[in-house]
C-alpha cells in the first residue's frame, strides 16, 4: 500500500503546474544571474589595489605630519603606514596586463603583518573606518597564503569572477528561498483535506503519508536545484574556462577562515539548501493542518522566520533565536553570521546541526498534533 500511495502522490505532483513553473524559474535563475552580472564591469585586482593606495594616501595627508612630529608611539604608527604604502605601491607595479608576478603574494603577506601590527598599536586618533578591520586582514592573509601554498597563478582581470556564483547563492539565501519553498508547498495537504473520504480508504499511517509527500517534493526541488546549479556552472565555465571551478573562496569553518575551491563552496551551499528544504516542507504540512489555508501557510511561514529581525530591532539581540537565522546560509558560510551574533562556533557544521534539530522539532510537533487529533476522535466516539 505504501508503494501505491507513493505512485498516487507522484502522479498528483507531476500534474502540479505551479511547481513546474517554480522549478523552471529555479533552473533558469543561476545562468541568468551569472549572465547579467557579467555584463556589468568587473572590479579588477588593479582597481582594488589602487583604491588601497588612495586610502593610505588620504590617511597620510590627514594625519602624517602630526604622527611624524609626535611621540615615539605616533612615529611608530607613521612608519607602519609608510611601509604599508610602499608595499601596496609595489603590488600595483607587479600587476601587469592580467598577469600577476610572484612577488605580489609575498608583498601581500608582509602587508597583512603590518596591518595586524597597526591594529595592535594605538592608532593615535586615526578614524577607525580608514583602517582595514582585523577580520578583513585575516581573510586576505588566509587567501594569499593559500595561493602561495598551492602555487596558483593569478589573473588580475578574473580574480573576482568566481564571486558571481557566490552572489547567485546570496540572492537566494534567506527569506527569498523560504518564500519559494512555502509557495511550492502551500497546498501540500490541501488536496487531501478536500478529498478526505477517498484517501481514508488507504490503509497507511498518517506519518508515512506525510513522509511520502516530503520525499517527493524534496526530490523534485532537489532535481530543479541541481539542474539550476549545473546550468550555472556551464555558463561560468563557458565564460571563464574550467579552471574557474578551482578558484579560491573564503569560508568560515572551525572558528577560522579557510579557503576552498569554488566547486566545494557550491556543494556546501547546496547541502544547506537541502537541509532548509526539509524543514520548510514539514513546517508547511503543520501549518496546512492547523489553518487549512494555502495562503495562510505562506504568511505565517514567512513571519516566523522574520521574528529574529524584529527581535533584533526591539531588543538589539536575537541570539536565542539563532537557528531561525541560519536560513541565511551564505552568511553562515562567509562568517558574517558568527560575527553578527558574536558566536565563533557558527559555521557550516554548527548551523547544519541546528537546522536538523529544527527539522526534528517540526516533525515532533506534527506527530504530537496528529496524536492529539486522533485522541480527540476517540473521546468523541466514546461519548
Amino acid at each position: 500500500m505504501f508503494w501505491k500511495y507513493f505512485l498516487f502522490e507522484a502522479k498528483l505532483l507531476l500534474h502540479n503546474r505551479k511547481n513546474w513553473l517554480l522549478g523552471i524559474a529555479l533552473v533558469l535563475y543561476f545562468p541568468i544571474f551569472i549572465y547579467y552580472t557579467n555584463q556589468a564591469p568587473n572590479e579588477s585586482l588593479r582597481d582594488v589595489k589602487r583604491a588601497e593606495q588612495e586610502q593610505l594616501q588620504l590617511i597620510l595627508e590627514m594625519y602624517g605630519s602630526e604622527l611624524y612630529e609626535g611621540t615615539p608611539e605616533q612615529q611608530e604608527v607613521y612608519q607602519n603606514l609608510i611601509k604599508q604604502a610602499s608595499l601596496v605601491n609595489f603590488q600595483v607595479f607587479y600587476i601587469r596586463g592580467g598577469e600577476v608576478a610572484d612577488n605580489y603574494i609575498d608583498n601581500g603577506l608582509e602587508l597583512t603583518e603590518y596591518r595586524l601590527q597597526l591594529r595592535n598599536l594605538k592608532t593615535q586618533g586615526i578614524a577607525d573606518h580608514l583602517i582595514l578591520s582585523e577580520e578583513e586582514t585575516l581573510k586576505e592573509d588566509t587567501l594569499l597564503q593559500y595561493l602561495k601554498d598551492e602555487q596558483i597563478d593569478l589573473d588580475s582581470n578574473l580574480f573576482f569572477s568566481e564571486n558571481q556564483f557566490v552572489l547567485a547563492f546570496g540572492g537566494l539565501s534567506g527569506i527569498i528561498f523560504i518564500l519559494y519553498l512555502l509557495i511550492s508547498a502551500n497546498d501540500i495537504v490541501v488536496y487531501e483535506l478536500r478529498h478526505e473520504s477517498v484517501l481514508k480508504g488507504m490503509p497507511i499511517s498518517f506519518m508515512k503519508k506525510m513522509n511520502v509527500k516530503i520525499i517527493l517534493r524534496a526530490l523534485q526541488t532537489i532535481l530543479f536545484l541541481i539542474l539550476g546549479v549545473l546550468s550555472g556552472v556551464l555558463m561560468i565555465v563557458k565564460m571563464f574556462g574550467g579552471k574557474v571551478l578551482n578558484n579560491p573562496i573564503l569560508i568560515y569553518l572551525n572558528g577560522q577562515y579557510e579557503v576552498v575551491p569554488l566547486h566545494h563552496y557550491i556543494f556546501l551551499a547546496t547541502a544547506m539548501m537541502v537541509f532548509i528544504m526539509f524543514i520548510i516542507y514539514y513546517l508547511s504540512i503543520l501549518l496546512n493542518l492547523l489553518f487549512k489555508n494555502a495562503y495562510t501557510n505562506i504568511v505565517i511561514g514567512v513571519s516566523l522566520f522574520l521574528i529574529p529581525d524584529f527581535m533584533t530591532l526591539l531588543l538589539n539581540s536575537a541570539s536565542f533565536m539563532a537557528p531561525l537565522m541560519f536560513i541565511n546560509f551564505t552568511d553562515v558560510l562567509s562568517g558574517e553570521m558568527a560575527q553578527q551574533l558574536g558566536n565563533s562556533n557558527i559555521d557550516f557544521i554548527y548551523a547544519s546541526s541546528w537546522l536538523i534539530v529544527l527539522g526534528l522539532l517540526f516533525i515532533g510537533l506534527l506527530y504530537t498534533r496528529n496524536k492529539l487529533s486522533f485522541r480527540q476522535v476517540e473521546i468523541n466516539l466514546e461519548k
